[in-house]
């Protein structure tokens, strides 16, 4: 097993280090908010799921219902005959009509889950774009402190060369 000779070596964390390990502290905070979020997504999209299957079954159901009266309508009028085509409207809730209270709550709940998921696609999109700001803020910051260490270092480097050579020139 081969160990490499960084791993001997005594570790000191400077101020660096420090802006690193805070920008992940809060990179990882981020990324805790949008799981966060994800998982209301989820749970909405379960919920969509479930409101899609029963719409499905109550117009499935309904559709039946309707062909059985339209073939009983049209066997009393006589086959020949047609109505007028009108524009669909909305029946009153009736138990025994075609828009029962269960085909109106089915509406209802899907018509909420759709209202619910606009809001909270609207609230995501929103996450995310402050979350990419942050996380722009969070890099230019550790950045901005990189930069600020590499011109310290690089001052500290020209100040102890000049006084090397002051001392040499001096002995």
């Amino acid at each position: 097993m081969q160990q490499h000779l960084s791993s001997f070596l005594p570790k000191e964390l400077d101020g660096a280090d420090d802006l690193l390990a805070a920008e992940r502290q809060h990179l990882l905070k981020l990324k805790r908010i949008l799981e966060a979020q994800l998982r209301s997504v989820q749970k909405q999209l379960q919920v969509l799921d479930g409101a899609r299957k029963r719409l499905t079954a109550s117009l499935q159901e309904r559709s039946r219902v309707l062909d059985l009266v339209c073939h009983a309508v049209s066997s009393v009028r006589g086959a020949g005959i047609k109505d007028q085509v009108e524009r669909p409207i909305t029946p009153p809730v009736e138990p025994l009509g075609p828009y029962t209270p269960e085909c109106a709550r089915v509406i209802s709940t899907a018509s909420e889950a759709r209202q619910r998921s606009t809001n909270l696609r609207k609230e995501v999109a929103e996450a995310i774009e402050q979350t990419v700001k942050l996380q722009k803020a969070a890099h230019q910051s550790v950045n901005d402190g990189l930069t600020q260490k590499v011109a310290e270092t690089v001052t500290m480097k020209v100040s102890y060369s000049v006084r090397w050579n002051v001392c040499v020139l001096h002995v």
